[in-house]
């Protein structure tokens, strides 16, 4: 190879022509590095973002949880009724003859604190259920409420559904929200009681 050649000069034609050089590649190698180094930066940015927007998501999402759970405590804790756990309630009505008022209702969904705050509440609907009923209450998205809704093909909430001891259903009470409306429901079921008693 002659010296020219070596200089990375090529010959075509009679002119002499600047050939590619070990420079020139280090060069290109230097900004594809430089490249691959942005994109790569970029790219942790972007799971970095993506990363924290989940976290503050999830957050909101669990606190909002909390805060909905707490109102609902707050409203059920308005009617100063005593609330079972539905099995529980099974049991209770078994042993004492008095069929299952079950409250069907959601924590985070406002017309069932307001079932609680504005119906429940109602002096003669809470004085009937203390005295003929034993009340329950059962979580909407409970593996629990899937199982009651699947059973007795309930759909929609809140719902309040008349049951005895066996778990026969009774009756269901149309959804009442206001209490101007409140007692002529419950008024109505006056003659379940002693249908549970002597069935």
């Amino acid at each position: 190879m002659s010296a020219t050649a070596s200089m990375g000069l090529v010959a075509m034609n009679g002119k002499t022509l600047t050939a590619p050089t070990t420079s020139y590649a280090a060069t290109i190698a230097r900004q594809t590095l430089i490249f691959q180094t942005a994109m790569s930066q970029k790219t942790r940015s972007t799971l970095r973002s993506i990363v924290i927007i989940a976290i503050i998501v999830l957050a909101a999402y669990f606190l909002n949880a909390e805060y909905q759970s707490h109102l609902e405590q707050k409203a059920i804790d308005t009617t100063g009724l005593e609330v079972l756990a539905f099995q529980h309630a099974l049991v209770e009505s078994s042993k004492i003859g008095k069929p299952v008022l079950a409250d069907l209702s959601a924590i985070w969904c406002p017309s069932s604190r307001q079932l609680d705050t504005e119906v429940l509440t109602n002096e003669m609907v809470k004085s009937k259920t203390e005295s003929d009923y034993v009340f329950a209450r059962i979580e909407y998205e409970s593996d629990e409420g899937a199982e009651f809704m699947e059973k007795y093909q309930f759909s929609g909430f809140p719902r309040l559904h008349l049951l005895d001891g066996q778990v026969n259903k009774l009756k269901n009470l149309l959804r009442i929200f206001s209490p101007k409306h409140s007692w002529p429901p419950f008024k109505r079921l006056s003659h379940y009681p002693q249908a549970a008693r002597n069935p």
